[in-house]
């Protein structure tokens, strides 16, 4: 028969508690190193591959990296609304082969990563972009995901018309985590049409 005093329970679980807390408190002290750190570097760049080379240089475990990457973007680079509520339609890419497809594209994603790093806007393509661009400098594993935003309540439960959002997935420690660096750096009211 075992009989469990409450003395010892609760020292069991004060103990047990103190641990986690612990714990967490030493996660988001490293957590916010990372951000104070990143709150150091410049506010733009001329090439990705600089800022790549910061990250890699200053952490070293893919955690930290992607901290860091997803920290400076939300950070530093703001919404482009004017890009958002412009009525431009996006023009339609002509190719001849499927690698003349594929270069036209990386030249688009290039010019979104580099007007986010030199002027500090983007539209969520834009932030997935250069989010990918980073990652794949550094050595994580990760992928642009191109989807449906529900920006609206009445938007829950309905099927989506158009892809409207991008956002990413990036591999840490040989698990898959979403990350959006769109959100992070804030939101849009789109009947007020700011950021």
């Amino acid at each position: 028969m075992y009989i469990c005093s409450k003395p010892i329970f609760m020292k069991n679980l004060t103990s047990l508690l103190l641990l986690l807390l612990s714990v967490y408190y030493l996660n988001a002290q490293q957590l916010s190193e990372i951000d104070i750190k990143i709150t150091e570097y410049p506010k733009t760049f001329t090439d990705v591959k600089d800022l790549a080379n910061l990250i890699n240089t200053d952490f070293d475990t893919d955690e930290k990296k992607a901290r860091a990457i997803y920290s400076w973007i939300a950070l530093n680079v703001k919404y482009d609304i004017k890009a958002q509520f412009s009525k431009k339609r996006k023009k339609r890419i002509k190719y001849k082969n499927q690698l003349d497809r594929a270069l036209k594209l990386r030249k688009q994603s290039l010019a979104k990563i580099n007007k986010a790093l030199h002027e500090n806007k983007a539209t969520s393509e834009g932030y997935a972009n250069l989010f990918k661009e980073l990652c794949d400098l550094s050595g994580l594993y990760c992928y642009t995901i191109k989807g449906t935003g529900k920006i609206r309540t009445f938007d829950i439960g309905k099927q989506p018309r158009v892809l409207n959002h991008s956002w990413n997935v990036v591999q840490i420690n040989k698990k898959w985590f979403f990350i959006d660096a769109t959100l992070g750096a804030g939101s849009v009211d789109y009947v007020e049409k700011k950021y």
